[in-house]
């Protein structure tokens, strides 16, 4: 049985990561993943809002769902890959609380029943 789980990208690779799913819109070289869908990340707008600007967790995670609303192919691959291998979602928050990795992750948890460890 494969699981899902979330981590932040600061973290080095784990043993029972298997692919690795950065979901963030920048990228640095020396960041490990092995598959990158930045349009699973919030818009640089919104982070923007939210980082700098004060918006509330609640409003950023109304809007973020807004965004990715009609982002159904990403979450159909994601669920496919579960079924082949251990799938970690890659944020840069050190927890997922307050990170979009989690939004994401409940959303796939509901699509696939899969269990999704949050980190």
């Amino acid at each position: 049985m494969y699981h899902f789980s979330t981590k932040s990208i600061q973290e080095s690779k784990g043993p029972d990561d298997g692919l690795r799913v950065c979901i963030m819109r920048r990228i640095k070289p020396e960041f490990d993943f092995d598959l990158w869908l930045p349009n699973l990340s919030p818009s640089t707008e919104l982070l923007q809002k939210y980082q700098e600007e004060g918006l509330s967790w609640e409003d950023f995670r109304e809007q973020f769902l807004r965004e990715i609303e009609d982002k159904d192919k990403y979450f159909d691959l994601l669920g496919h890959l579960i079924k082949f291998s251990n799938v970690t979602l890659l944020c840069w928050e050190e927890t997922s609380e307050l990170c979009h990795r989690k939004i994401v992750g409940e959303i796939l948890e509901e699509r696939s029943h899969t269990k999704v460890n949050f980190q």
